[in-house]
């Protein structure tokens, strides 16, 4: 597996670093190992710091676009004071359904809101404003499970059990803070 509460811990951080307080954690399956890590760490990190963290900061089950999408319309209707000024979303999919809500309300990224995802897919850098992402080491998580799969398929170890924690690194780019420090509208 990916190390995700170092990806988190990492994400919060950065943050934290470019001076947001009120943070939105958008989680992942309740129940879910990755998604529990993750929001453990985001946790963590706030309390580490000394910030608080609103409930309504917390949604789980907010993976995919579209969900993200309408969450974000109603995280940015809240009264400025109270709403979030970053998000971390644990998929880059559901990352940019928070970006394309926010400039679909006419705001601005990341003046409004700093977005940050998890995964680093091929799209998180092609955007126009491209989406600042916890890279995942996917190819190297899905040859070590191919080759546990097929040990346990040839019976050369059935019962092996390898726990194996990879690496992951935040990919800086424009979701935090553009390239001239200027915000990004649609």
């Amino acid at each position: 597996m990916s190390d995700n509460f170092s990806g988190s811990f990492q994400a919060t951080n950065h943050l934290i670093a470019l001076g947001h307080r009120r943070i939105c954690f958008m989680g992942g399956v309740f129940g879910s190992t990755v998604g529990t890590t993750r929001l453990n760490a985001f946790l963590h990190t706030m309390n580490e710091h000394g910030f608080a963290v609103r409930k309504e900061w917390i949604l789980p089950g907010r993976l995919g676009y579209t969900e993200s999408y309408e969450a974000t319309k109603l995280l940015m209707s809240l009264p400025k004071q109270v709403r979030p000024t970053a998000a971390i979303n644990i998929t880059d999919t559901g990352a940019l359904g928070v970006m394309d809500a926010v400039l679909d309300l006419g705001m601005s990224i990341p003046s409004d809101l700093a977005v940050i995802g998890f995964d680093d897919v091929f799209f998180a850098s092609t955007r126009r404003i491209q989406l600042i992402s916890v890279r995942i080491p996917s190819h190297e998580l899905g040859r070590i499970r191919t080759n546990i799969l097929i040990d346990r398929l040839s019976n050369t170890n059935p019962f092996a059990y390898q726990k194996t924690i990879l690496s992951v690194e935040l990919i800086i780019r424009d979701t935090c803070g553009g390239k001239s420090g200027e915000g990004f509208k649609a």
